[in-house]
């Protein structure tokens, strides 16, 4: 993600373990970064719980149906 403060998609979080009953399973998330210079380098791509945490700026967009 890097510092440049740009909109990434999480499509996907991987768990540690079987149980999902908190945050301390989760292991990271994958995601797409549509800001890559050659578009499929931009898909499925894993972040580590932690890494995710430290550089995210806590905005978010939430899309329901």
């Amino acid at each position: 993600i890097g510092s440049s403060g740009h909109l990434v998609l999480l499509v996907g979080v991987v768990y540690d373990t079987a149980s999902r009953k908190s945050s301390k399973s989760i292991q990271g998330f994958v995601y797409h970064d549509p800001d890559a210079k050659i578009r499929k380098d931009g898909r499925q791509l894993f972040m580590p719980f932690d890494t995710f945490l430290s550089a995210w700026k806590g905005r978010i967009i939430v899309v329901k149906k």
